[in-house]
């Protein structure tokens, strides 16, 4: 009966453990990052968000959602930050981004692009979990040998494959003034399947390296 608890308990454990990892959610890692050295710390004045991508609707639909969930973590950190789908077409010229960033007087124009996927094949060995038998001897010597035992596999996690499908986003910072870039940050992330996860993921990271770099008050 105590064997099988123990078993019991370990095949719960190992769920639990699954159920723990797969609930963690996705995490975009900044995998580069660069400041202009000659700007000083400040916080942004002004942001005209930008997201790249193809011209079909499903492309203009992913630029829009992209944009306005940007602009509003920007907002919410108290920069005023506009998303471009609201004011311009997704044919502009880089004549029409500044016109519209200078009439608004926003100073800095953020571009995030797509920068393609990459697929790892990943090999998990399965844990293996153990449990303590204690063995006892017939005779009532009061030595150490009337008290042993002995350990013993109880469950093995099966080995799998699994393939990793690594997205990576570049984001780039300008100064609509002087046309300049001063700052650029990589991202990739693990494709969890889930767009809005992945994109909240990105826009996450990003605001957390421009804090870091204090183009953003914490």
């Amino acid at each position: 009966m105590q064997i099988q608890r123990c078993e019991k308990w370990f095949r719960t454990s190992a769920l639990a453990v699954m159920v723990f990892l797969v609930g963690c959610g996705t995490s975009a890692q900044i995998t580069s990052s660069w400041v202009d050295p000659e700007i000083t710390p400040q916080d942004l004045d002004g942001v005209l968000v930008i997201a790249v991508t193809g011209k079909t609707p499903d492309h203009q639909e992913v630029r829009a959602d992209f944009e306005r969930a940007f602009a509003k973590e920007l907002n919410d950190r108290g920069v005023r930050a506009v998303a471009s789908y609201t004011v311009l077409k997704n044919t502009s010229s880089k004549d029409e981004v500044l016109t519209v960033a200078n009439k608004l007087k926003l100073d800095t124009i953020l571009v995030t692009r797509y920068a393609g996927t990459v697929s790892e094949d990943v090999y998990h060995e399965g844990d293996s979990y153990y449990a303590y038998a204690p063995v006892y001897n017939s005779g009532y010597d009061g030595g150490f040998g009337g008290y042993y035992g002995r350990i013993y596999k109880v469950y093995q996690e099966p080995d799998v494959w699994t393939t990793n499908s690594y997205v990576s986003v570049i984001s780039d910072l300008y100064e609509t003034a002087t046309e300049k870039r001063i700052w650029e940050a990589s991202s990739n992330a693990i494709d969890p399947g889930d767009m809005t996860e992945l994109r909240d993921a990105f826009i996450s990271a990003f605001v957390d390296e421009m804090t870091r770099d204090k183009l953003l008050g914490k």
